[in-house]
């Protein structure tokens, strides 16, 4: 005998178009998902390719503003002019530029910062500008921030370099000091920036006082007086004759030394 074949009931064509069509919806939206995934991967890595041709566009314009060769230079404090335009090619991604000092501290340890006076770390002031740049897309919503340290361009020292001291000493009598800051100008007459010196004694004539080095290199003080062994004032113990004060240093590579004008020291 044989047998009848038997087809779907209306029950089961039901369950097995729900579970097609969920099939379905679930691979709709995975694949919508893919998209919107791939497309937020895309402009991160434009972002990021922005942020980094924003960067080389700033470090472009800083030697070309900054560098001691143009005649036209401005001070390194001066980022007025900082290149801060979108790319005109990528209108839905928006740039913005900022800046600030940085302050490079020497590199010491604790017990060095915790044993030299307020202030006496070694630092350069005038040198490196903390420079952000932050790509931002979608409404604001999307954001990519990059930073770099921008420092100035190297000066051209050469033989043309003076190193000038403020204030000219002349006569120092009992008790009296002065501080000595000086000025390093480059070949084009322009000011170097943070330039740290070594400072030595000359009796020029057997003339003695007390030399005291900032730790900071920027100054350093003669007074008129002398100090016994243990760094105490000796009462009634003054210098007597002529003296010279040496600064000496080293600015980007190049080692130079300037005497003071011949310093009196009377009791």
């Amino acid at each position: 005998m044989q047998r009848r074949r038997r087809g779907l009931s209306l029950v089961e064509a039901i369950i097995a178009i729900f579970i097609l069509t969920f099939g379905f919806i679930i691979m709709a939206r995975l694949f919508d998902a893919a998209l919107h995934y791939e497309a937020a991967s895309d402009a991160q890595q434009m972002a990021v390719v922005l942020a980094n041709s924003q960067m080389d566009k700033i470090r472009a314009w800083n030697w070309a503003t900054h560098c001691p060769a143009n005649p036209t230079t401005v001070l390194f404090s001066d980022w007025t002019t900082v290149p801060r335009s979108p790319d005109p090619n990528f209108p839905e991604f928006n740039i913005a530029v900022a800046y600030q000092n940085a302050a490079i501290y020497s590199p010491c340890s604790q017990m060095q910062i915790a044993a030299n006076p307020v202030g006496q770390r070694r630092v350069l002031s005038n040198t490196g500008m903390w420079v952000a740049v932050t790509v931002s897309w979608g409404g604001s919503k999307n954001t990519f921030e990059l930073e770099s340290l921008v420092t100035a361009p190297p000066a051209q020292l050469g033989a043309a370099m003076t190193c000038n001291f403020n204030p000219p000493l002349a006569t120092l009598t009992e008790t009296l000091g002065e501080t000595l800051v000086p000025t390093v100008q480059d070949a084009t007459g322009q000011v170097v920036p943070d330039v740290c010196f070594l400072w030595s004694f000359d009796p020029n004539d057997e003339g003695y006082g007390t030399l005291s080095n900032a730790t900071t290199g920027m100054q350093v003080s003669l007074n008129n007086y002398l100090l016994d062994g243990n760094g105490a004032q000796i009462a009634g113990a003054y210098g007597n004759g002529n003296c010279v004060i040496d600064a000496n240093a080293r600015a980007r590579g190049i080692m130079f030394s300037k005497p003071s004008k011949a310093i009196v020291i009377a009791p």
